[in-house]
């Protein structure tokens, strides 16, 4: 077990100093065998000042739904982007919990990769405090990129990607006018996490016959919209069609005050339901939805500037409390974890339902299984390389390339990249670039650049940029810039190494509450 010890102590290590033997030590030493057994015993720490609570709970969130633990640890292969790959990271922390002999694991690997991929947009710094719903959407979506280089996030249909394939939620939201028959224009989006206003939960229970709580998630979010047609205006219920059928079903709660009353905490906690309905929650149109009864699974509670986590152990069959470094078997019964939460005064924040019948996804399906992460799929670059390239490029860059290009590239380049090129790039670039460039671009730069340009950019630039150049721009600038411009030009820049896909506003709900 010592050696255990050691060679995770060194993966850790090698993950903050950016050695490619990290990638190594998690893709070979530290796999996870599918047939492992579940812990529930290891706590996690957060030291003074390090507020790692609301990432701590997240975390024993994933590790206890065990579709997403099944088919993780059965992935070897992804897009790494070193120092800042949650994938590496989480895989390191997971192989922790299923064989390390410590009571208590540190998070920090993790804490410092979600800072470095989220340093562009000041998320999850180191010693602050963040949401732990949206922490937890955050990651999934990243493993997303990992498992799927370039897949739009919106659009993802790789049999491969476990945060679609096990969490998403397909929505189509639509009026139907009765009346004069009008039909408006139906918008579709995914989701992760469904919010819903504890305050609308309440308002549909009260004068109601014990409604389910499928019934009641409904009802909490209902909207109404104008009939389409100018010339009838009907006030309209906004339909919610759920087109498919999650293994995972995430409910985010939305709070009035982060400093409820008891009495109110404990009314709502009261209308929580152990097992809820699709069917119910949404006007599904998948016909195998109305045979799941999707079971509570795990809650991420909050008071006082603090999170914690209640999760259903399926192997002791147990709810278990865990508060950081804490663990707490509360008792198979579920009032044992509404009488513990309503004492700690905890408000729920996010509930965790999954299809007891779920079925893990095997690492047999990602396009490079087999392989390793730096063995390249035909037409991009997942990993690290040292060739160098005189032909085309047509194929997107999805991972750091330090190879130099003295062709013409005419695709996509939606990953980061670190080599020189001498050649011209005729194509929209959507990913990161660190690259110093002499050629000439003529599309559109959507991305960011931290390097330094001496070529010409024809193109508009639509990023930020925080780097000088010496180049001329003969397209528009409609980003932001901090930096010196010596000509007419400027590089598009922002931080963070892991991919950064834009994929245009989405109706996705957004939780207001803030730790």
């Amino acid at each position: 077990m010592t050696s255990w010890l050691t060679t995770i102590q060194s993966a850790m290590s090698d993950l903050m100093s950016g050695k490619s033997s990290y990638r190594r030590a998690v893709r070979g030493t530290l796999s996870l065998h599918p047939e492992a057994s579940l812990c529930f015993d290891k706590g996690l720490s957060n030291a003074p000042g390090a507020n790692n609570c609301f990432l701590n709970a997240a975390i024993q969130v994933l590790w206890h739904i065990d579709v997403f633990r099944r088919s993780f640890r059965s992935f070897e292969t992804h897009v790494c982007v070193g120092s800042s790959c949650i994938f590496c990271a989480l895989k390191v922390l997971l192989t922790q919990f299923q064989h390390s002999e410590l009571p208590t694991l540190p998070p920090d690997v993790l804490r410092q990769a979600m800072a470095v991929c989220y340093e562009s947009k000041q998320r999850f710094k180191i010693g602050q405090m963040d949401d732990a719903a949206e922490c937890l959407e955050k990651m999934l979506e990243q493993i997303h990129f990992h498992l799927t280089g370039n897949e739009d996030l919106e659009t993802c249909t790789k049999e491969c990607c476990i945060s679609h394939r096990k969490f998403e939620l397909s929505i189509v939201e639509i009026t139907i006018c009765n009346e004069c028959g009008a039909t408006s224009e139906p918008l579709s989006f995914i989701q992760f996490i469904h919010y819903i206003s504890s305050s609308a939960l309440l308002d549909e229970s009260i004068g109601q016959n014990r409604l389910s709580f499928g019934s009641l998630i409904k009802g909490a979010s209902y909207e109404r919209r104008e009939c389409s047609n100018v010339q009838c205006k009907k006030p309209l219920p906004l339909k919610k069609i759920l087109l498919n059928c999650p293994d995972v079903v995430c409910i985010g709660m939305i709070w009035d005050s982060d400093q409820s009353s008891v009495d109110y905490i404990t009314k709502v906690v009261n209308n929580i339901g152990t097992t809820m309905r699709t069917t119910e929650a949404f006007d599904s149109y998948n016909p195998s939805s109305s045979k799941v009864e999707y079971q509570l699974k795990a809650i991420v509670a909050y008071y006082g500037r603090h999170y914690a986590a209640y999760c259903f152990h399926s192997h002791i069959m147990h709810w278990v409390y865990f508060d950081d470094a804490l663990v707490k078997d509360l008792g198979p019964d579920w009032a044992s974890a509404v009488k513990h939460c309503l004492k700690a005064h905890y408000q729920p924040l996010l509930l965790i339902y999954i299809n007891p019948d779920g079925q893990p996804i095997s690492g047999a399906v990602h396009p490079a299984a087999g392989g390793t992460q730096e063995t390249p799929a035909v037409g991009t670059t997942p990993g690290p390389s040292a060739a160098s390239n005189s032909g085309p490029n047509t194929g997107p860059n999805t991972g750091p390339s330090a190879a130099s290009n003295s062709g013409p590239n005419t695709g996509p380049n939606t990953g980061s990249s670190t080599a020189p090129s001498s050649g011209s790039n005729a194509s929209p670039n959507t990913g990161f670039s660190t690259a110093l460039s002499s050629g000439s671009n003529t599309g559109p730069n959507t991305g960011s650049s931290t390097a330094p340009s001496s070529g010409s950019n024809a193109g508009p630039n639509t990023g930020s940029s925080t780097a000088p150049s010496s180049g001329s721009n003969t397209g528009p600038n409609t980003g932001s810039r901090t930096a010196q411009n010596s000509s007419s030009s400027t590089t598009s820049s922002g931080s963070g190494t892991s991919p950064n896909y834009t994929t245009g506003p989405s109706p996705r709900a957004q939780n207001p509450h803030k730790a």
